[in-house]
């Protein structure tokens, strides 16, 4: 059988979820895929676990510890097929994601990248928010992007090969927006696009709540914009990006307490993120409610 999709899932220390997630690409509808595990210096039992699997469509890849970016450019120079997709290691991909993207791209020739809707789910999986949704056409995409707001979620992507290759990867320089800057790179060479509908589940859990580098992120985002956009963010701009964050970080609290703990609390702190940037509910009623 010809491969037609690599599936990159870069992976650290990724225990107890970990299983899930390869199985959920393994009981994908279309057959054709490849998964590239790039694990990435794991201590926790990660690389035991990789041991027991044997099935031909997985490779597993032992890297020293380098970095996200480091890792999913190691795969990327090894993948030899038309398409290459993205998953995290802890999230769960809908059966019949990689058929549905692979025809969208079919589909659309014009178009480089294609992503999907979400949605949240508790550690244990049982518990599942609405639906995340993001624009489905490329200027909708872009305008987000030149705002900084959710415009594709990186672990949905499925790209052109050689259109990663022709952006020029992952750029290291730009971690913790590496995700961006690939994104505003790639809609210059070509389309971009969401299915309107729910392709991933991601897990929310004590490890994924709050980024370490979430505020890094606001200024390597703001460099991307103006490196590739030609343009300038005010201070204005900025200073309300950074009350943004603030409010985001206080949302994904919220949402974890929601999913995981004490409900009531969690939309106690969904509430507090809305007071902190009231903008913050039009962006929530516009992405969950709101027919698009």
């Amino acid at each position: 059988m010809k491969h037609r999709c690599t599936i990159l899932l870069p992976v650290y220390n990724g225990l107890p979820y970990l299983e899930y997630a390869i199985t959920s690409l393994l009981a994908q509808t279309e057959k054709s895929s490849l998964i590239y595990v790039l694990d990435d210096g794991s201590t926790d039992g990660t690389s035991d676990y990789l041991k027991t699997i044997n099935k031909n469509e997985v490779k597993i890849f032992t890297l020293e510890k380098g970095g996200l970016t480091k890792a999913l450019n190691y795969g990327l120079e090894r993948v030899t097929t038309e398409y290459v997709a993205r998953m995290d290691a802890d999230d769960i991909s809908d059966k019949c994601r990689i058929e549905k993207q692979i025809k969208y791209l079919e589909s659309n020739p014009e178009c480089v990248l294609v992503g999907g809707w979400i949605r949240y789910i508790s550690e244990d999986g049982n518990r599942r928010s609405w639906e995340i949704r993001a624009p489905l056409n490329h200027d909708g995409i872009v305008s987000k992007l030149k705002l900084r707001q959710s415009a594709i979620v990186n672990a949905t992507t499925m790209c052109r090969t050689e259109a990663v290759i022709k952006a020029g990867w992952h750029d290291s320089t730009t971690f913790p927006a590496e995700d961006y800057d690939l994104f505003i790179r790639m809609s210059q060479i070509g389309k971009l696009a969401n299915l309107p509908q729910v392709i991933l589940d991601v897990r929310i859990h004590e490890k994924s709540v709050i980024s370490n580098n979430f505020f890094d992120s606001l200024t390597k985002y703001a460099e991307s914009v103006e490196k590739h956009f030609g343009k300038k963010i005010k201070r204005s701009r900025r200073m309300y990006l950074y009350f943004d964050a603030c409010s985001a970080i206080v949302y994904r609290k919220g949402l974890h307490y929601y999913l995981n703990r004490i409900r009531i609390f969690g939309v106690g702190l969904i509430i507090i993120a809305i007071i902190l940037n009231p903008l913050r509910l039009g962006y929530f009623l516009s992405k969950r409610v709101l027919k698009r």
